[in-house]
């Protein structure tokens, strides 16, 4: 895509694991101008070079007053409420930012004429159980049903991120360190897993090459977690039992893959964009009903609420 010098790009979630080497990216290989949206105030390295923000992406007002005041010519949507773990827990504010403040942000991007928007979503939209999952769901609905000539609207849904915090890479080595049994919810759980720099190289590709309202998706071999433990278990030269403790609320056996029917293959080996997207009303609706009965949740938002 060919930009002029010093076009804005604004980022939210810079500050997180992915963002990081985002940012890093960018600045070092672009001549954007990047504004920063970071939760975590002690990163200042990181942000020294660039402009800060301090939106709330569950605050409306917030938003709004954002683009008063800088006006961005492209968005990448890093900021969500992501751990499967912590939209469990709160469903409200997972519900509010992954959703209410994503359309919001989408919303006053076509007003406002921003030529690019990547909504980076999640695997754990397909046949999804979780209220992250869920919310990300209805985000990508919500981008399909969008009518605009301006503004390019993509959607990317990553997989796991390897040794991000929370991940189960840091779960498995505090365990090997304190000498303890690794402990994983069922044998057969497996996941998609993608490094930081990955993730970042995935969101520059959407950023360049995907076209308005196209989902782009990651096509690598599921890794077994059990497997995962073993390896990370053998390196440590410890030896170390694992003991499975059943699955977690919203959590699957595994992150479904795609067809090859499905699918059509990019430049990227790895990555692929989804051949048919179909939002059906009626499975819309069904996702809303999930969400509802989601203990703690609270908003019951309306059917007609995309």
């Amino acid at each position: 895509m060919k930009v002029r010098d010093q076009e804005t790009i604004f980022i939210t979630g810079a500050c997180g694991f992915v963002g990081q080497y985002l940012v890093e990216k960018l600045a070092d290989n672009t001549q954007f101008k990047l504004i920063l949206n970071c939760r975590n105030p002690g990163k200042q390295e990181l942000i020294k070079d660039h402009k800060r923000t301090n939106v709330d992406l569950s605050d409306l007002n917030s938003i709004d007053k954002f683009y008063q005041e800088y006006h961005p010519d492209h968005i990448i949507h890093l900021g969500a409420l992501a751990r499967m773990a912590e939209g469990e827990k709160k469903p409200d504010e997972a519900f509010s930012i992954n959703y209410i403040g994503t359309k919001a942000l989408i919303d006053l991007a076509i007003i406002n004429k921003v030529k690019t928007f990547v909504f980076v979503s999640s695997d754990l939209v397909r046949n999804h159980k979780s209220v992250v999952g869920i919310t990300k769901y209805l985000t990508e609905a919500y981008i399909q049903k969008l009518n605009t000539q301006i503004t390019r609207v993509v959607t990317i849904r990553l997989p796991n991120v390897s040794w991000t915090p929370g991940s189960v890479h840091l779960i498995f080595e505090r365990l090997i360190n304190e000498c303890k049994t690794i402990t994983i919810t069922h044998p057969d759980m497996s996941r998609r897993f993608v490094s930081g720099e990955e993730a970042a190289e995935i969101i520059l590709f959407g950023f360049r090459e995907v076209n308005n309202k196209d989902i782009l998706v990651v096509s690598k071999p599921p890794l077994k977690i059990t497997e995962l433990a073993a390896e990370m278990i053998a390196s440590s030269g410890k030896d170390l039992a694992i003991e499975y403790i059943g699955m977690r609320p919203g959590e699957k056996l595994a992150e479904e893959g795609y067809d090859k029917r499905e699918i059509t293959h990019t430049s990227k080996t790895y990555l692929s964009l989804l051949k048919e997207i179909n939002f059906k009303e009626s499975d819309v609706l069904k996702s809303l009903e999930m969400l509802k009965s989601k203990p703690g949740f609270s908003i019951k938002p309306h059917s007609n609420i995309l």
